[in-house]
């Protein structure tokens, strides 16, 4: 998997709250680092801190995110 599509299954586990997509995506070493303001369970490092991020996150935005780094990913890529 390249970065773009990281970060689009990422963005699809926020979405769906798929479990086998989650353990395929995100690596068990994964931190939220925006866990500090989020609910205590999101805190939990791997894919289980992940989908405990899908019931609360704001879900009108994870489109709009999932373009933003889509795009970031292209560029980053085109700078290797």
């Amino acid at each position: 998997m390249d970065a773009s599509e990281l970060g689009r299954g990422l963005f699809r586990i926020l979405e769906t709250g798929d479990r086998a997509l989650a353990a395929d995506v995100v690596h068990a070493d994964f931190r939220n680092r925006e866990a500090a303001v989020s609910p205590r369970a999101c805190s939990i490092p791997g894919p289980a801190g992940v989908l405990r991020m899908v019931g609360w996150r704001p879900t009108g935005r994870a489109k709009r995110a999932a373009e933003l780094v889509t795009a970031q990913a292209a560029e980053a890529a085109a700078q290797v």
